[in-house]
């Protein structure tokens, strides 16, 4: 597996720090044709790396907020697909709200409903979807995180969401994964901050960590030993600089960076 991280921010990222820095909204690709969330700062950032939208044969959404899914950004590179291609794009999300906003009928792409926990194949790959900790402005939508799989491995991609549900922990505690894409929205010092309960702070992710990192009464630890733990869709407001932030983490933890690449197995 090679992972792009398209883009590392939460959606206070409206325009850069003063010392220039930037991140743009969070999706990820994997081997250059699964897209993970597509807004317009993925298409830009898939130009600046020189990758072509066409090359982009499935689409798998998070969930429906506009810093994750937009859909004039999906229908250039749908269009993209079909013009050079003449193939659809193929879109993935949770069933109650994915067909509203793409119409099944559209030649240019395929829209599948999506249920958590009930896997779907995609050529090599096997993506579990998984029920998160956050919620949209549509009463019945589940956000979703992503357990991906292919061949003995196994990624954890888990953007937006607070504190993993127990059922989703009841999954993945049988189950080992090689790395942890984590948002984590609020960095440390914001105690009482009142997004704890649908993003990630810093010390959540730790506590985490370190049961996931440890062996329980159900089995070996669900990380792999050396597995990144992936610091993901960090808030502009809640975190200092990417380079402040780097000095005061140490391994396991990895700050995201927009154009960040790493390879699993």
């Amino acid at each position: 597996m090679e992972w792009i991280l398209l883009g590392t921010g939460a959606a206070d990222w409206q325009k850069p720090r003063e010392n220039g820095e930037y991140r743009g909204y969070t999706s990820a690709l994997l081997d250059s044709h699964i897209l993970l969330d597509c807004t317009e700062h993925s298409l830009r950032k898939m130009q600046e790396l020189g990758i072509e939208w066409a090359q982009v044969t499935d689409l798998f959404f998070t969930h429906s907020h506009d810093d994750h899914c937009d859909v004039e950004a999906v229908q250039a590179i749908a269009e993209a697909r079909q013009k050079v291609h003449g193939s659809p794009l193929r879109i993935y999300g949770e069933g109650s709200w994915i067909q509203t906003l793409f119409a099944p009928e559209e030649s240019c792409w395929q829209v599948s409903r999506l249920s958590a926990y009930e896997e779907v194949s995609c050529g090599d790959y096997r993506l579990l979807p998984l029920a998160a900790n956050h919620r949209t402005e549509r009463e019945t939508e589940i956000a979703l995180s992503y357990l991906v799989r292919r061949g003995g491995h196994a990624v954890l991609y888990a953007l937006d969401g607070a504190w993993m549900l127990n059922k989703t922990w009841q999954v993945l505690r049988k189950t080992t994964i090689d790395a942890w894409i984590v948002d984590c929205t609020i960095g440390d010092g914001h105690e009482g901050d009142y997004r704890i309960f649908e993003h990630n702070s810093l010390p959540m992710v730790r506590a985490m960590a370190n049961t996931l990192m440890a062996k329980t009464p159900y089995g070996p630890p669900v990380l792999k030993q050396g597995a990144p733990i992936i610091l993901n869709h960090l808030a502009k407001t809640l975190h200092p600089c990417q380079e402040e932030l780097e000095q005061r983490l140490q391994p396991p933890f990895v700050v995201a960076r927009d154009g960040m690449r790493f390879r699993i197995g």
